[in-house]
């Protein structure tokens, strides 16, 4: 028998030892730190920025629960992506603060659920911080209307010189981005956007796309959006299709009210909903909710719009896996479908812009009945102002623009910026409406809310138009309130800030600019948003005490604590109450019948609180989906005019029941769907694991 040699056996024995001091060292380091920063200290035996934990702790929870007790388990699982979902206010809880450090065998991470250090960290503090790549269209750097733009404006009332007024804030900032648990640049096309350059280049791109999201693309948004919604109940229903634009929902078939409306693809329709919303406004591609796929044009696998869903629906495995290995014959047909979209989306991309480009010089689109009208997608209005800029630098000179600048985009960043749209745009937007239709179906007396408003604001003297988006839409402030728009001041103005001693439990009311949403609340698309300090950086806290980070250290503002920290939220933050950002008044500010208490009761909700009502607003930087700050997101107030234009004309029709299987019960049924619920895991944002499991019941009304 050969043994190993001496040498050997005596380094076998002494890498352990070598291994356990290597790591007792990094873990002193970074204790003696994290003390240096005075904030609460929370140990966990790993290394969170390990890129093998990142891979495999998801997978590797479901052993540590098993084996762990519950107090060991959690200094593992506060490292474990998602975490905030699962815990919720846990972590606040057992420290007993807002903020805490992480220490771990590595870097520490700071960790804060405070308004005030949020606000320092995120929003501009004289430092200049840059937003995640995975928020959307950036702002103007404050928090106004889109793009900071007056309503009133529309797209040919604005140009891309008048707004070279706003600041830029990124330059020398102390803080860069952390994207995302591997810092990866979830873009195919691997080109710059408004989200993921500094300095410059990003007040630039700013500029130009922000006044681009306006009113008529709102509109735009309401009507495809309505229009989608009652499709997709149609077929559900097995409803006759609308004819010349009017549907039949208002006569239900026998069909519809015995069960045909038994389905499991609700949520997997509303995602529907979204990508062809996206398809029509953001690149003038209209398609029926249940047209059957488009053929792909000559030398394509897949055409345009299939093959940007594919990749939007699994964005992770197409940014980090390449293209020709997803080709390879040995795997199903789905991976190498993806890989066909990922190797065919650019040469998409260059084919639709070139086509912009043609059908721009005459300023006329071709229908789908082969007429011709005038251009109103965001892929055309983004070639063409851009252009036309370009040709007026031209004229000008080599440095053109204001000061010498470039202002308009290079080719790749129109690419770069058209994925943004898209990625952003469709998973936050369709992720928030599978958890507002789930808790819906789990709490009827919320349907029964929403449709007292609609009934009241939508009567049904035509159910099959679509109502007009201008007349309508600031009405439906119940609707608002399971997704409020943060625009709203844009249509309702000069509503008086209500008092509401049941919103706050410790921070007084102050008039920020935002209306806020009770959905993205409790289910925060974005977890967190991720800094690394590259200079030391101070920060506050709600009590007072200030605190010294130093360089290197990543901090983590964490979205989803604060949404349900009981400081701002009062004693019931995880409860869905929409009743919450509602006030109802007469001729005071008073609270009154339209309201719910912190148990989540009803309390004499009736039709006479409808269209009384007025929007709470929350403290600055207690409501984060979307940051605050500098690059907070125009492009949201399209989002949620979505939101509200798809369950306006869903509940306008029809109720949403749990959908119970064979000799279950009602509150099984409950169970069921709670699990389903309970079983969300973030991606690009949260979203629930199974969603197919989620069976819905819809009934005409």
């Amino acid at each position: 028998m050969h043994l190993p040699s001496p040498t050997l056996m005596t380094l076998l024995a002494t890498l352990p030892p070598l291994l356990l001091t290597y790591y007792l060292f990094r873990f002193t380091t970074a204790y003696l730190l994290a003390r240096k920063i005075g904030l609460p200290i929370y140990l966990t035996p790993v290394n969170p920025q390990s890129a093998l934990w990142l891979i495999f702790s998801v997978p590797l929870r479901p052993l540590l629960k098993a084996l762990l007790p519950e107090t060991l388990l959690m200094r593992f699982e506060v490292t474990i992506y998602g975490f905030e979902n699962r815990l919720r206010d846990k972590p606040l809880r057992v420290l007993g603060g807002d903020s805490y450090v992480l220490v771990g065998p590595g870097k520490v991470e700071v960790w804060t659920a405070d308004r005030e250090a949020a606000r320092d960290v995120i929003a501009d503090k004289g430092v200049g911080l840059s937003e995640m790549s995975m928020s959307k269209f950036s702002g103007d750097g404050g928090d106004g209307g889109i793009g900071g733009a007056p309503a009133s404006q529309t797209r040919n009332e604005l140009s891309i010189r008048n707004l070279c007024d706003v600041e830029d804030h990124t330059e020398g900032a102390n803080l860069d981005v952390i994207i995302g648990p591997l810092s990866v640049k979830l873009d195919v096309t691997k080109a710059p956007d408004v989200e993921s350059c500094q300095g410059e280049s990003w007040q630039r791109q700013r500029r130009i796309i922000a006044p681009i999201i306006n009113e008529s693309v709102s509109a735009s948004v309401w009507a495809e959006g309505s229009t989608q919604a009652v499709e997709m109940l149609e077929s559900f229903l097995s409803a006759p299709k609308p004819v010349n634009g009017h549907s039949k929902l208002s006569s239900p078939t026998p069909d519809s009210t015995s069960g045909a409306g038994v389905t499991t693809a609700s949520i997997e329709g509303l995602r529907r909903i979204a990508i062809n919303v996206l398809g029509s406004v953001g690149y003038g591609k209209p398609q029926a909710w249940s047209a059957p796929p488009e053929a792909p044009g000559p030398g394509y696998t897949l055409s345009y719009m299939d093959s940007l869903f594919a990749i939007v629906n699994n964005t992770a495995a197409a940014v980090l896996v390449p293209p020709w290995l997803m080709c390879l014959p040995i795997w199903p047909r789905s991976v190498r479908r993806l890989g066909d979209a990922v190797r065919e989306y650019p040469e998409h991309n260059r084919a639709m812009v070139a086509g912009e480009r043609k059908l721009a010089e005459e300023d006329v689109e071709v229908d789908e009945k082969g007429g011709r009208e005038k251009k109103n997608n965001l892929m055309s209005v983004i070639v063409k102002l851009s252009d036309e800029e370009k040709k007026a630098q031209g004229r000008e000179g080599a440095k053109g623009g204001v000061g010498g600048k470039r202002l308009y985009l290079e080719e790749e960043e129109i690419y770069g910026n058209l994925f943004l749209f898209t990625l952003a745009g469709f998973d936050t937007t369709a992720n928030t409406m599978a958890y507002a239709l789930v808790n819906l179906v789990l709490e009827p007396k919320w349907q029964d809310w929403i449709c007292e408003e609609i009934d009241a604001v939508m009567p049904d003297t035509d159910v099959g138009a679509t109502p007009d988006y201008a007349a309508t839409f600031p009405k439906l402030k119940r609707c608002l309130a399971l997704m409020v728009c943060p625009f709203l001041s844009l249509f309702l103005s000069s509503l008086p800030l209500p008092h509401t001693p049941h919103l706050v439990k410790k921070t007084p009311l102050t008039p920020p600019p935002k209306k806020k949403f009770e959905t993205l609340r409790l289910y925060t698309p974005v977890q967190h948003l991720a800094r690394e300090s590259h200079l030391p950086v101070h920060f506050a806290t709600s009590t007072g005490t200030r605190h010294t980070v130093p360089a290197g250290t990543n901090m983590f503002v964490s979205s989803a604590m604060i949404h349900v920290n009981s400081s701002y939220w009062g004693p019931d933050p995880l409860a869905f109450r929409p009743t919450r950002w509602l006030t109802t008044t007469s001729h005071s500010h008073s609270s009154s019948s339209s309201s719910v208490s912190a148990s989540g009761s009803e309390v004499g909700a009736g039709q006479s609180g409808v269209g009384k009502e007025t929007l709470v607003e929350p403290p600055r930087g207690t409501f984060l989906p979307w940051s605050i700050g500098p690059r907070n997101c125009p492009g949201q107030k399209m989002s949620q005019v979505e939101f509200v234009s798809v369950f306006a004309a869903l509940f306008r029709h029809a109720r949403a029941e749990i959908a119970l299987g064979a000799g279950e019960s009602a509150e099984e049924g409950r169970r069921r769907i709670w699990r389903v619920v309970e079983d969300s895991q973030p991606l690009i944002t949260l979203q629930m694991n199974e969603p197919g499991k989620v069976g819905v019941r819809w009934v005409m009304r």
